[in-house]
């Protein structure tokens, strides 16, 4: 049995539908096997020289080493 190495990406999307739309398409094409969403959240960050916080939605995006350029 060939063991493959996976990776995890990271990332905050604006709402539950813009999640749901990437997670969707990703796992139609086949890139990734399987995510999780995170409810949403305050989220932190300079912008245009000022912190702005707003409500964001995260995703961890479970894929194989060979299949994440294709992320």
């Amino acid at each position: 049995m060939t063991k493959k190495i996976l990776s995890f990406f990271y990332t905050r999307v604006n709402n539950n539908t813009s999640a749901l739309k990437i997670i969707k398409k990703l796992l139609e094409a086949k890139v990734i096997a399987c995510a999780n969403m995170i409810p949403e959240g305050l989220s932190c960050y300079w912008w245009d020289g000022k912190i702005i916080e707003e409500n964001e939605v995260g995703i961890i995006l479970k894929t194989t080493q060979d299949r994440k350029l294709e992320m």
